[in-house]
């Protein structure tokens, strides 16, 4: 009876989401998708399919079982649909008979329906093997033959993205290819382009590792100028951006930079077998590129933060997090790499990456087991250099994570936003004040908040917004005089003396997606003049939080704090 119901679908989930396995769902499933002679007549099964297969292990191998079995005589259009999910989201069950799989898609007398799913099946076979070698490459090269005999231009282009995000970078490569060379106009190029660019660049990575650095980083780079041009040429009756996909590629090109500053470092110490001196180049290039592993996971998380709520797929943000666990994961084993310069430090928690499936994260676990952890224990130098290099070598070829809303460029909705004093003595209610606020030292003052969240993130959010806040952060921008020359040192004690408003400050959210509030500011330390950065904010009904963009003239205000003469 639940089977039938599409409000089961939503019942899943959310026991899968609060960790509650439900094996008992799993067993009439499968004997539905057995013992029915028409499966398309089972509502949700798909998305029944795709949650139970990671919730159970004995459903997986189950079901797949019974696709085996049938796979001689012929799957139906919609079987080797639920077979292609189902590989999907446990690609184990293709470690045995991919081959067979195989040979069936490339049968004359396979539909083209089914060989289509049959090769989106095959396609998760590269999540079982951690690096790439030719027979990686010689099968990518046949799947590509072989759906570009049976497939549109359309399924091909979807095969391609599917590819990019199961980590098989040589297939997509090898398709976009192919659809770059016959694009039907401009965008399509620009776009398909940048995509080939990126999978080019990701399966060089995967093949020669850190050999591959500078040949992949000029092909992001060549990525990047092709969303920029098409960015600057999509008029504005197109509800298109492409913010998301250039920060997701200026990440991963910072990123390569820094594992490229720490082998070289790393290659030095091999080199010399003795850790560097303190203040010296290479200590201070150290020190650095940790500080700006641990900047970068930040910044991984920021973009989650801002765009995470309307991802249309729950593994863009898996792959955003596991992005911002391997920037952690490798500060901390540079830290233990050189431990006479850092001393002890504390692991970053791997919890969030025991529960990821994709590869990077199975990795991790096993390099910080077999080779992070071994080193914290007395070893020389260039022996913890070489493990060093081994692991940084492990990261790289190891296939990317891949956002699945990489490829749904949508325009970013903004937010509306007015800061005026309270009570309004130099500017009109509602409005923005024509000037600095002016305040004094020591007294707190006031700040009105009003503004509205777009309709259409109202409506598009993957979860209800049930609350709108604000953060806040203030500045000290000058003395009250500027032709005053302050000494360095009282700039620092006024800095030190600011106090800390960051919030998040709760504001009332109509059903409309109007907001309203009051904040209470507390005194400034000194005379001078300030500055005041806010960034609105909204709570989702599960209490994520999530950054909402605003006008860029909205998000800051002036304040001048001045003594009566």
């Amino acid at each position: 009876v639940a089977l039938v119901r599409t409000e089961a679908v939503g019942v899943l989930k959310c026991a899968l989401d609060y960790k509650m396995v439900p094996p008992l769902c799993a067993k009439p499933v499968l004997l539905a998708i057995v013992q029915h002679k028409d499966v398309t007549r089972l509502k949700g099964l798909d998305q029944l399919v795709n949650v139970l297969a990671k919730a159970s292990t004995g459903f997986a191998k189950e079901l797949s079982n019974h696709f085996y079995s049938k796979l001689s005589s012929g799957l139906t259009t919609p079987e080797s649909k639920l077979f292609a999910t189902l590989c999907t989201n446990d690609p184990r069950v293709l470690i045995k008979k991919g081959t067979d799989v195989l040979k069936q898609a490339e049968s004359k007398s396979t539909e083209k329906s089914v060989a289509k799913n049959l090769v989106a099946a095959l396609l998760a076979k590269r999540q079982t093997q951690y690096f790439a070698g030719p027979a990686v490459e010689k099968e990518s090269e046949t799947l590509q033959l072989l759906i570009s005999s049976k497939t549109s231009r359309w399924d091909q282009y979807r095969m391609a993205c599917q590819a990019m995000v199961l980590g098989d970078f040589c297939y997509a490569a090898l398709a976009l290819n192919d659809l770059a060379e016959s694009s039907l106009n401009e965008e399509h190029f620009l776009w398909i382009s940048s995509l080939k660019e990126i999978a080019v660049a990701e399966a060089l990575l995967c093949s020669s590792g850190s050999q591959a650095i500078p040949d992949a980083s000029c092909r992001l780079h060549t990525s990047l100028s092709y969303i920029h041009h098409l960015h600057s040429t999509n008029d504005g009756t197109k509800q298109q951006g492409f913010t998301f996909q250039s920060r997701c590629i200026f990440l991963r090109l910072d990123q390569l930079d820094l594992i490229t500053v720490i082998r070289q470092l790393t290659r030095e110490t091999r080199l010399t077998g003795a850790v560097p001196a303190k203040n010296t180049r290479h200590h201070q290039h150290l020190m650095n590129a940790v500080r700006c592993l641990q900047s970068l996971a930040l910044r991984f998380r920021e973009l989650n933060q801002k765009f995470g709520l309307l991802f249309q797929s729950g593994m863009s943000t898996s792959c955003l997090v596991v992005q911002e666990e391997v920037c952690d994961f490798l500060a901390n084993a540079t830290q233990v790499a050189f431990s006479e310069i850092f001393g002890p430090t504390k692991p970053p928690s791997d919890r969030r990456r025991k529960k990821s499936t994709l590869l990077i994260s199975k990795l991790m676990i096993e390099m910080d087991k077999h080779i992070v952890q071994p080193m914290k224990s007395p070893l020389e130098p260039i022996v913890r250099a070489a493990a060093m290099l081994e692991l940084l070598e492990g990261v790289l070829t190891v296939p990317t994570p891949f956002p699945r809303d990489f490829f749904c460029p949508r325009a970013e909705p903004v937010a509306h936003l007015n800061l005026v004093p309270f009570p309004a003595e130099n500017a009109e209610f509602g409005g923005k004040p024509d000037g600095p606020i002016e305040c004094f030292p020591s007294i707190c003052f006031y700040l009105q908040v009003n503004g509205k969240i777009p309709k259409s993130l109202m409506q598009n959010a993957r979860r209800p917004i049930v609350c709108v806040f604000v953060w806040c952060r203030l500045l000290y921008s000058s003395p009250l005089d500027e032709e005053e020359d302050t000494e360095a040192p009282a700039k620092e004690a006024i800095k030190a003396r600011i106090p800390d408003v960051r919030g998040p400050h709760n504001l009332f959210l109509l059903a409309d997606g109007r907001f309203h509030g009051t904040l209470e500011m507390a005194p400034l330390p000194d005379e001078g003049h300030f500055v005041l950065e806010t960034k609105v904010g909204c709570r989702d009904s599960r209490g994520a939080e999530w950054e909402v963009s605003t006008a860029t003239d909205s998000c800051k205000i002036l304040i001048h704090s001045s003594r009566s003469r």
